[in-house]
């Protein structure tokens, strides 16, 4: 597609042609004459540079900004991140992530790393199914073997939730207004196999109910 440009008020000439100019696959709007097309949606961006899933941010590692309320399959972290859900809600109503069998987390996050997660929501949707079976059932919305901040962090679980908040392993911080909400075990602390006992450290004013 091209696009016609004529310097003079008024002219409906087409007088030069060129190409349409947008600034990256996110951008609508052309530069030149303004057209519009249809162009990809932007969820989340790493130091500016824009994704079309949470996933795809995280993956890419670094400061990660969520720039919409989003939804989508549970995500494995194995990356030194920081998750600024920038006031918005991440909710997992897809297929959810883990161990062999046991693919039953929203975001499981592996040994080794330093993540903070902060400013938003997480959510469990009753729609969410397990990764190994295809079915809903209990499951967790983290479950976390690493060094981990949550500030000012809602996180929220279904009715089949078993534990919101899994603490298996790492240096674990809740602070800030961090909140976390379930029917049944809003979290544990359990070292788990030979994996380095957690510790964890709360100081927030939110609610921990379950």
């Amino acid at each position: 597609n091209n696009c016609y440009v004529c310097t003079r008020d008024g002219c409906e000439e087409k007088k030069d042609e060129a190409s349409h100019s947008y600034d990256d696959d996110f951008d609508a709007d052309c530069n030149i004459c303004g057209a519009v097309r249809e162009a990809k949606n932007a969820v989340a961006e790493v130091n500016g540079e824009k994704f079309e899933s949470l996933a795809e941010a995280i993956a890419a590692g670094g400061e990660v900004k969520l720039l919409e309320n989003a939804s989508g399959d549970g995500i494995i972290i194995d990356k030194n991140v920081v998750i600024d859900l920038n006031g918005k809600t991440y909710t997992f109503n897809g297929t959810l992530v883990g161990s062999t069998g046991t693919k039953s987390c929203g975001f499981q996050i592996l040994e080794g790393n330093t993540v903070t997660i902060k400013n938003g929501a997480l959510v469990m949707d009753e729609a969410a199914v397990r990764g190994h079976d295809g079915k809903t059932g209990n499951n967790f919305v983290i479950q976390n073997y690493a060094n981990l901040t949550l500030e000012n962090v809602s996180v929220k679980g279904n009715s089949k939730t078993s534990y919101v908040v899994s603490i298996n392993s790492g240096n674990v911080a809740l602070t800030g207004n961090t909140s976390i909400e379930g029917n049944n075990v809003a979290f544990d602390v359990c070292k788990y196999l030979s994996y380095a006992a957690p510790n964890v450290t709360v100081n927030t004013t939110g609610t921990i109910t379950g």
